[in-house]
């Protein structure tokens, strides 16, 4: 009998390898129900070609290709042709999710989707890192969205508990002048892909997946993430003890070097089985929340909206795929130069008759 997800995440000293995780991956997002599936494939490959978000989106993400790798590793840049699959994923979700659109962090998260979900025009990565995302999944979207509000509750959750629990890290990384929101708030926005190795990094998503297939009775995604994060500070205690911190990527490379993937699987685990570990991080996310006057819920209302919007969307650009079908055709039959002319004179060929337009354009040059 296959292994499911549940079985690798409690039984941490497993190895998983990559074609195995690729399967409990699928898995996981099929189980999700529509959660990862807001387009067909059809429908995403037909955005994909013709969407177009915002200026603003559109340009962040043309930035932000080249810098997209796994762990920061330069050896793990991606291809031109990766680049461009991803390119596709980012900006359609930009256009599904105009609320949200496109933020900094995103492009790590679905790199690691596509890294472990590869091949075709990237429907798979993209399905997952939706279903991680919007509000019919896991809901991490909130990591983005109302002034980072969910982010900021799992690093104040993080770094109250962790001052709490081990007050010598917590004063020698002071001294050191490192503070733990800036460290922690990469590994929270990019879900660990673009600080921690690939090890620690999959378990993390490991045990984030779990609750798609869980569903409503598992523990909220920033209350998992938290844990997380508390358990990679936990097995990176030495090495961060004995060494005087200074700047965020020497904390990062520090903590990527000392959290070995079996001990982090092992003591997070621990940690997400444990009522008191889970009861002090909700603790700290309920007085976050009240005093910023936000719950950090998801917008239910949002799903029924993007049912419609999404259909607006394939509308519109399967239109847009049938007015350049018909523009083809014309620029066959009447060349391509003759109808970039009339074009440029505001004659518009694919909505009337071309030969009518093609004697206004002659008589305005004869003019």
């Amino acid at each position: 009998m296959a292994a499911t997800l549940a079985d690798v995440v409690a039984s941490p000293l497993r190895p998983v390898a990559v074609h195995e995780r690729r399967r409990l991956w699928l898995d996981a997002l099929e189980s999700s129900g529509d959660a990862g599936r807001i387009l067909t494939r059809s429908e995403f490959e037909l955005l994909a070609q013709h969407a177009r978000g915002t200026a603003e989106d559109e340009s962040t993400i043309s930035k932000d290709l080249t810098r997209s790798r796994i762990g920061g590793s330069s050896a793990d840049e991606l291809s031109t042709a990766d680049q461009a699959v991803l390119q596709q994923i980012l900006r359609v979700y930009a256009v599904l999710d105009p609320g949200c659109g496109y933020c900094q962090g995103m492009n790590f998260v679905a790199t690691l989707c596509l890294h472990v979900l590869p091949g075709g025009v990237g429907y798979d990565a993209f399905c997952l890192f939706t279903a991680l995302l919007l509000p019919e999944g896991l809901g991490l979207r909130t990591l983005y969205t109302d002034g980072f509000h969910t982010a900021m509750c799992v690093v104040h959750a993080v770094e109250a508990v962790a001052s709490e629990r081990d007050q010598e890290l917590d004063a020698h990384l002071q001294q050191c002048g490192t503070g733990l929101s800036g460290s922690i708030l990469p590994w929270v926005i990019t879900l660990f892909s673009a600080a921690l190795p690939l090890g620690p990094t999959l378990c993390c998503w490991d045990r984030l997946l779990l609750g798609l297939a869980s569903g409503p009775t598992a523990p909220r995604a920033r209350t998992v993430l938290a844990v997380l994060c508390i358990a990679v500070l936990d097995c990176s205690r030495d090495a961060l003890l004995t060494s005087n911190i200074l700047e965020t990527p020497t904390f990062h490379r520090l903590v990527g070097e000392a959290a070995g993937p079996l001990q982090f699987a092992a003591l997070a685990g621990r940690m997400l089985r444990d009522p008191t570990d889970l009861g002090e991080i909700l603790r700290h996310t309920a007085e976050f929340d009240a005093a910023e006057g936000s719950s950090g819920d998801v917008d239910t209302d949002a799903v029924a909206r993007r049912q419609g919007d999404v259909q607006v969307l394939v509308r519109r650009a399967r239109a847009a795929e049938a007015l350049e079908a018909r523009r083809a055709a014309e620029a066959q039959r009447y060349g391509a130069a003759a109808l970039a002319q009339l074009e440029a004179v505001g004659a518009l060929p694919l909505k009337y008759d071309v030969p009518r337009f093609l004697l206004s354009f002659w008589s305005h040059c004869a003019d």
